[in-house]
Formats: C-alpha cells, sequence, structure tokens
C-alpha cells in the first residue's frame, strides 16, 4: 500500500550483473501478469555490438511495445541528481544514445529543447503557443532513461530502460559499456571543509574563535567524523605561517551549542543527509561575527567511503525516506535548519522539498503543501516535488490531483518504483483498475531489476511487499479475489505484519466464503491498525 512505500529509483543502485540476454515485460492486454520475454541473440555483456549500434535485440522490443516501427521516443538520460557521472558526461551519453536511438529509426521528441522553450515562455508575454510547444516536446510512444550505472575510471556501465507512457510494457536492455574520462563527481569531504575554511577567512578576516557545533546526522559517527575532519582543516588554518606571523590567533573549540554572540567570533554548523536513494550530501555554514550566515557550501554530494559507513540506518518514515536524515522527533530542529538554508538561499529547490517532508512527518500538511507548491514553481522538472506533492494529496483524499502529480513525477522519473506504486493505489481507489494493474505491474518489474543486485535485495523487500499489496488491492477492486489473495500471500511472506494485506486478504476470503479464516485475518489487522476498516471502505471496498 501507498502509506509504507519506501520511494526507490532504480538509476542509483549498483550494476545488477552481466545479463546474457535481452529483457522485455509485457503486459498483454487481456492479461494482467507480467511476462519476461528473452530473445535475441546474446552479446558480450556490458558492451555495444562491433558497429558501435544499440543491441538489435532491444530496439525489437520498444517496436513491440509500441506497436509502431518508428515510435516517438524521449530520451531522458540519467537522473539528474545521479553522482556516478558529471553532468557533462550524463549529456554526452544522453546524445550519443539518441544518435543511436536515430540511426535505428526510431524518432526523437524534441525534448532537448525543453528547457529553452521553458525559459522562453517564462521570459516572455504574449506568446500562447509556447506551453502547448512544450507540452508537445514531451508526447512520446516511450521514454527511455538510464539504470543501474557502475562507474569505474574510464567507463560507466548501464542499462537503457524504455517504458510506455501507460506502463504497459518495458524493455531492458543488457548492460551498456560506454568509454568515458574523468573521475565520478563526487565532492571529497576534505577539500570541501578546506574551501569552507577558506571562504571563511576571505569572509571575516578578523574571526579569531569558531565553535564548532556537531553536525545534524542520522548517526553520532557520522556527525563526529565530519566535525572531526572540520576541525583539523581549521588547525590547518591556525597552523597557516601566515597567521602565526602576523600575529592573528585563531581558537578552535567543539561544543554542543552555538556560543554567545559577539565580533570576531562564529560557529560552524552542518548536516548530514542520506537521500531516499542512499547517496550522501553535507552542507556545512559559517554563522555569526554579528552579521548572520558568513559563507555556506550548499548542499554538496560527498563520497563517505572512507568517512563513516555508508550503509548506516536511516530512519524512513512513508511514503518515502526523506531527504534528510533526521530522526523521528527531530522535525522541528530539520524545519528550523531549512528555514536557514532558504533564507539563505530562497531558490534552493532541495530545501523546498526537505523541509516539506518535515511538516508533512509532523501532521502539518498545509505547510507542507505549500513547500511542495513552492519547489515546483522554481522547477517544474523536478520530479521529487510531484512525488511528494501526491502523496499531500493522497493524505487529503484528493485522489485525482494525487495521481495527476504521479503521473509529472513518472514522466520526468520513470525508474521510480515508488511513483508508479503510488499511482497504482490512487488509479485503484479511483476506479480506473486496469490503468491501475499495469502501473503496479510497472512497479514490480522495477523493483525485481533493482532486487538482481545482491547488495540491495534485502533492502528492497519490503517495497516489493508493498507494491504486491497494491495490486492484491488492485485484483480486490476487480473481483478477481483468488488473484487478490495469492498477492496479499506473497506480501505477508515478507511482512506479516501488513495490515493492509491481512485486511484485503480477509475481505477477499469472505467473498470466497471461507468465513473462518476471512474473521481471523480481519481480526489480526484491526489489532494492528485499529482504523484499517475505515480506511477501506474510503477506498470503495465494504
Amino acid at each position: 500500500m501507498i502509506c509504507r512505500l519506501v520511494l526507490v529509483t532504480l538509476t542509483i543502485l549498483a550494476c545488477a550483473g552481466d545479463a546474457t540476454a535481452q529483457r522485455h515485460t509485457a503486459f498483454d492486454d487481456n492479461s494482467d501478469s507480467a511476462a519476461v520475454i528473452v530473445g535475441g541473440k546474446p552479446q558480450v555483456p556490458g558492451s555495444l555490438d562491433s558497429n558501435g549500434d544499440l543491441p538489435d535485440a532491444w530496439i525489437r522490443e520498444i517496436r513491440k511495445c509500441t506497436r509502431k516501427d518508428e515510435p516517438r521516443i524521449a530520451v531522458l538520460g540519467f537522473d539528474r541528481n545521479e553522482t556516478a557521472v558529471s553532468r557533462d558526461e550524463a549529456e554526452n551519453i544522453k546524445f550519443g544514445v539518441g544518435n543511436r536511438l536515430q540511426k535505428a529509426g526510431l524518432v526523437l521528441t524534441s525534448g532537448a529543447e525543453v528547457t529553452r522553450l521553458k525559459d522562453t515562455r517564462e521570459g516572455t508575454t504574449g506568446l500562447p503557443d509556447a506551453k502547448a510547444l512544450i507540452h508537445a516536446a514531451f508526447v512520446s510512444d516511450a521514454s527511455i532513461f538510464f539504470g543501474l550505472p557502475d562507474r569505474q575510471t574510464d567507463r560507466v556501465r548501464f542499462h537503457l530502460l524504455a517504458i510506455t507512457g501507460a506502463g504497459d510494457c518495458m524493455a531492458i536492455s543488457e548492460p551498456i559499456e560506454w568509454a568515458i574520462s574523468g573521475t565520478p563527481s563526487l565532492a571529497v569531504v576534505s577539500k570541501v571543509m578546506a574551501k569552507a575554511v577558506k571562504d571563511l577567512v576571505e569572509a571575516a578576516p578578523n574571526v579569531r574563535l569558531v565553535d564548532v557545533v556537531p553536525f545534524s546526522a542520522s548517526t553520532e559517527r557520522c556527525s563526529t567524523a565530519l566535525a572531526d575532519t572540520l576541525i583539523y582543516e581549521l588547525t590547518v588554518e591556525v597552523r597557516d605561517p601566515t597567521r602565526v606571523l602576523n600575529g592573528k590567533t585563531l581558537s578552535v573549540t567543539k561544543v554542543m551549542a552555538r556560543g554567545p554572540a559577539e565580533a570576531g567570533r562564529v560557529s560552524a554548523e552542518g548536516t548530514f543527509e542520506l537521500d531516499r536513494d542512499n547517496r550522501a550530501f553535507m552542507r556545512l555554514w559559517f554563522e555569526g561575527d554579528g552579521r548572520g550566515i558568513l559563507t555556506s557550501t550548499g548542499r554538496v554530494a560527498i563520497a563517505i567511503d572512507r568517512l563513516c559507513d555508508p550503509t548506516m540506518s536511516v530512519t524512513q518514515t512513508p511514503p518515502a525516506a526523506p531527504a534528510s536524515s533526521w530522526q523521528a522527533g527531530n522535525d522541528d530542529l530539520a524545519i528550523s535548519t531549512y528555514n536557514k538554508a532558504i533564507d539563505n538561499d530562497p531558490r534552493d529547490v532541495s530545501a523546498y522539498i526537505a523541509r516539506g517532508e518535515a511538516y508533512r512527518r509532523k501532521g502539518s500538511l498545509a505547510e507542507a503543501l505549500r513547500d511542495f507548491n513552492k519547489a515546483i514553481a522554481l522547477d517544474r522538472n523536478n520530479p521529487d516535488a510531484f512525488y511528494n506533492r501526491g502523496f499531500i494529496y493522497t493524505l487529503l483524499n484528493d485522489h485525482v490531483r494525487a495521481s495527476e502529480n504521479y503521473d509529472e513525477a513518472i514522466r520526468l522519473k520513470p525508474g521510480n518504483a515508488s511513483a508508479w506504486n503510488n499511482r497504482c493505489l490512487t488509479r485503484a481507489i479511483i476506479g480506473r483498475l486496469q490503468l491501475a494493474m499495469n502501473d503496479c505491474n510497472a512497479a514490480l518489474r522495477l523493483l525485481q531489476l533493482a532486487m538482481e543486485n545482491p547488495n540491495a535485495a534485502q533492502r528492497l523487500r519490503p517495497n516489493y511487499a508493498d507494491a504486491l499489496d497494491s495490486r492484491g488491492f488492485t485484483y480486490l477492486k476487480r473481483s478477481r479475489f483468488d488473484d487478490a489473495i495469492a498477492d496479499y500471500n506473497a506480501a505477508l511472506s515478507i511482512d506479516p505484519k501488513n495490515a493492509e494485506a491481512l485486511y484485503g486478504r480477509g475481505r477477499a476470503r469472505l467473498k470466497l466464503g471461507d468465513a473462518v479464516a476471512g474473521k481471523s485475518d480481519i481480526a489480526a489487522a484491526r489489532a494492528i491498525r485499529a482504523d484499517i476498516a475505515e480506511e477501506f471502505v474510503h477506498r470503495g471496498v465494504q
């Protein structure tokens, strides 16, 4: 069900391993089950063929999915926040794949012009057709994005995934290996800290006291590691020969809270975040000297393999793990921190999204909706903003608007299994049952692919159970009770305390005449969640 699903985006997981044939997931018009079709001659895993062309079998499956010889294709590329490749590398790969698709006879949409058209519309009045041009740029028979990137020193391996707009068909390529130059676009923490200290000295040359406040992080280990790294870089500045010769002393103290305001005294504060895809980010700012925030790093993607354990647990709250790593009960502190970030940069979209999630966790839905609206106003191409706004509308029981926002989230990030799952459930609630089934199947297939990576399989099992639960609910509304029970059984084998699956299975068993088992399931569900019956009535199940 939607209320428990942790957002999963396929594009950031480690490479799932070599495949030996093309995989194509088809959802037949008369069947709701996904069929994995294996076809095409095996190629060397992780490479293009000798002509540098894309795999023929994958191209054929796209044509089968779209039922067109010359389908219109939107090439979306890597996730916009992907750190395995730099932006320039991502654009070069996207351009190269687009050229090969055109060579294969597919028609590309004018998605590359969207940014220009958007800027034109926003900067020009009296251009009524600009909005239509932007919409047309995205009209396509299928979208292609690049998933499961695995970066090596001079190359990156990834899958090509094509998904039709309705989510009723998906074609997945073998791993593609692309030669690149340079190194991954992850910042080294010590270098970020060193630059921050340099910026501080330039902004406040007379600073003499620095209080280092613990970084806000999900674990004390990472908070301590970041603070210690900063103290080391500040110590380097303390020992700078020029500073020593000029008699400019600098005292660095590790404190639990900011010291009293006074000239020459600043506090160093920061946050450490694992986003919903377990990528690490940090912020650091210096504040004080009687002038407020002096300098800030902004939100920086960092490499933490040598800093602290990247697999640390992060508090995850439905529908998605928060964009920051604040533990439960610290949402007020999170809101305060992001207030400062927004004051420092009123156009910081990620800060509005993170603050909105904190408001949502507190139950302040109006404030959360306001922040997500602001994030979308600043960046209409941000899938996370639409995803989160969709969930707020779900909580407000406005399932039509929720579905519309999930539409945008999926258009912008087709590899977001959570958005597919959530749209499945909202569509099932409002009665669009076949489309809901397509969405659930797409979510399950994306999760299946991601779970081929043994390092991700265990972590994604709860997500897979949630998607099974959503499809079971859809079967229940379609009166396909045996199929509903099968999906609920599978979900409960992963999460035996799933109240939605227990109650749904109970209703299905009652419909099939199994009163004893049905009542037992319903009683177990109510023991876990007292209002579960009312929730199902609201969703159209008596």
